[in-house]
This record gives structure tokens, C-alpha cells and sequence, in this order.
């Protein structure tokens, strides 16, 4: 988690316990228990004095609300940090609330506007040495040069964040790089190292007790079992991460394993189980106005209706997901797509 601004000592007695609460809460994936606490944290402070501080709990307040699908809430703290700390002249704070904004763009699927902010918060974290914030633009870069099916620029981004934050000492950061690296090397086909990154990612959680990486591992731990036709992996993958996921209420989450076991279901010939969750699954996507999960979910759902022989359907989920995965520009989907169009014509 990212350090206090300024010295603890000078803040209102009972923040500090209410911001290490807030942490421990976000981190075991209590959202609302820890948004609660850092708004308590909020509400003590007082004067222009603590500004600074008052902009990073906002900030958290915003990061709170992310695992929700509520942007539009992460937008506003944001912005809100944003103009606390330009109006204090905290160029860290700024650099900061940037990153956020950038998340959440991200995740909307608005992945140039997000790059940009991204961008924006690294130079800004290089100016004043902010190594942390360093680590964390790296890694979203990375994320949005995956999606765009720029393998070797996420690669090299990844691999900067994680020795970023291993060198500031972060661990609450590093399972997720884990988890990316093991994700593309799932696309790559690389099996073995994949599963090597998720293994070190979860030690990584278990040790720390961080439930909502442990969360993310197993979802995409789901992802290589299905790649390499191992459907029991599959399973045992998806069922803890659906326990976990009950217990945190993890909508991002939630709507990748419903994908997932529609997945599996479709795969292995259960194939009305396969439609139900695939269903569920774009529910989760146009709820969280997730365009990334829509686009994926509607790729696999003309896949199943491929088998059911339902080719005006097959078409039309085709054509979504074309059009959502032009919008995030992510050539390796669109081009098979393509290929999927053209055996369906």
C-alpha cells in the first residue's frame, strides 16, 4: 500500500488505526469495511494542513470502489484528489490521483485515454521519485499493451514493475504482476511458466493474507486449465476462487469465472449449464460497463452457438465482439474473429 504523507504523529488520534484497518479490510477484500473506515479517517482530519492526507484517503475511498464496477465513484475521488493536491501543490499527490483515473478509464475499456493519464502519472512520478508509483504506472501500462496484443512491451513492463515494487519492499503488488506474467504466458502457450508465475503469486498471497490477488490467481488459474484441455484443473481452479468470491463480492471477478465455467460447461458438452453462465457473465459486463469481459463473453457465446447449430446467433455475438475488441484495439481478438467469420460464411 502506498506510504502516509507527512508524519502520523501530527494527525488526530484514531486515524492512523482507522487507515491500517482500511488496509488490512481492502486487502482481505472488505470493501465496504474499509471504505467505512477510511471515510471515519476522513471525516477526523482537520484544516489545510493535512490536504495531503486528506487526498490519498480520498484516493483509497476511490480504489475502494473499483472491485464494485462503481467508476463513475472511483471518477469523482479522483478528481477530487487531484484538485487537493494541485491546490496544495503536491506533485506526488497528483501523480497519483492521475494513475487512479487512469485505472478506471481502463477498465471502461477507454484504453487510449487511459495510456495517456498512465503516461502522464510516470513522467510525474519520475520527477519527484515516487519508485512506488513508478511500479504501479508500469504494470497498468503493461496491462492495457496486453490487451492491445503487444506481448513483448507488456513483458517488459510487467518485469519493471515487478522488480519496482520488490525493490521498494511492496508485497501487496507483486502477486498481481505474478498473476499478469502467468496470464501472458498463457496466451504465449507456455504452459509451465505460467503456472510457475501463479505459484510464486499465491505463496506470495497466502503468506500476506491477500484475498483479492488469491481471488485473481485462481480465476486466471482457470484460464490455463481450460487452454490446455485440462477441465479437472479447470475446476479445481474455478470452485475456490467462486468460495472467495462470495465472501468479498468481487463483481470483476464474478463475471470472469462465470465466463470461465461457461467455458468448461461448453467444452465438455454441458452445454445449457454453458449458457447460463456465459449469460451471466455479460449481465456482470454491462453492469460493470466491463468492455473487455463483454467482448470476450460474446466471443465465447458465438462459440457455443456455433455448436448449437445457431448460426444467425453465432453472427450476431461475432459482430459484438468485433466491434467491442476494434474499440479496445486488440489485433490478436480481432484477427480471431475474423478467421471465425469467415469459417461461419
Amino acid at each position: 500500500m502506498t506510504a502516509l504523507p507527512g508524519s502520523g504523529a501530527d494527525l488526530p488520534p484514531g486515524v492512523l488505526e482507522r487507515i491500517e484497518a482500511g488496509r488490512t479490510a481492502e486487502m482481505q477484500g472488505r470493501h465496504d469495511e474499509a471504505r467505512g473506515h477510511y471515510e471515519a479517517a476522513l471525516h477526523a482530519l482537520r484544516g489545510p494542513v493535512q490536504a495531503r492526507m486528506a487526498a490519498t484517503i480520498v484516493r483509497w475511498i476511490g480504489r475502494t470502489h473499483r472491485p464494485e464496477g462503481n467508476f463513475e465513484a472511483v471518477l469523482d475521488c479522483a478528481e477530487a484528489a487531484l484538485a487537493i493536491s494541485t491546490a496544495c501543490e503536491d506533485p506526488a499527490g497528483i501523480a497519483h490521483a492521475l494513475n487512479l483515473m487512469g485505472g478506471a478509464r481502463q477498465e471502461r475499456g477507454e484504453l487510449e485515454e487511459a495510456a495517456e493519464l498512465h503516461r502522464s502519472a510516470y513522467l510525474h512520478a519520475q520527477a519527484v521519485g515516487d519508485y512506488e508509483l513508478i511500479a504501479m504506472t508500469q504494470l497498468n501500462l503493461g496491462v492495457v499493451a496486453n490487451i492491445q496484443g503487444n506481448l513483448h512491451a507488456a513483458r517488459e513492463r510487467y518485469a519493471a514493475a515487478l522488480d519496482g515494487f520488490r525493490a521498494v519492499g511492496n508485497e501487496s503488488y507483486v502477486p498481481f504482476v505474478l498473476n499478469n506474467l502467468g496470464m501472458l504466458y498463457t496466451d504465449l502457450g507456455q504452459w509451465e511458466a505460467a503456472e510457475a508465475h501463479y505459484a510464486q503469486g499465491m505463496e506470495v498471497c497466502l503468506r500476506t493474507g491477500n484475498v483479492s490477488a488469491r481471488i485473481s490467481i485462481e480465476v486466471n488459474r482457470a484460464v490455463l486449465g481450460l487452454a490446455r484441455d485440462d477441465f479437472e484443473a479447470a475446476r479445481r481452479a474455478c470452485d475456490p476462487a467462486s468460495e472467495l468470491i462470495q465472501r468479498t463480492g468481487e463483481t470483476r471477478a464474478l463475471g470472469d469465472l462465470h465466463k470461465h465455467y461457461g467455458i468448461l460447461h461448453r467444452d465438455t458438452g454441458v452445454l445449457w449449464r454453458a449458457q447460463n453462465h456465459l449469460g451471466r457473465a455479460a449481465a456482470v459486463a454491462e453492469e460493470r460497463q466491463d468492455l473487455l469481459l463483454a467482448a470476450e463473453t460474446a466471443r465465447e457465446q458465438a462459440e457455443l452457438y456455433w455448436r448449437q447449430q445457431r448460426n444467425q446467433d453465432t453472427l450476431r455475438a461475432l459482430n459484438r465482439a468485433y466491434r467491442w475488441f476494434t474499440q479496445l484495439r486488440a489485433r490478436r481478438e480481432l484477427a480471431d474473429i475474423d478467421g471465425r467469420m469467415a469459417t461461419l460464411e
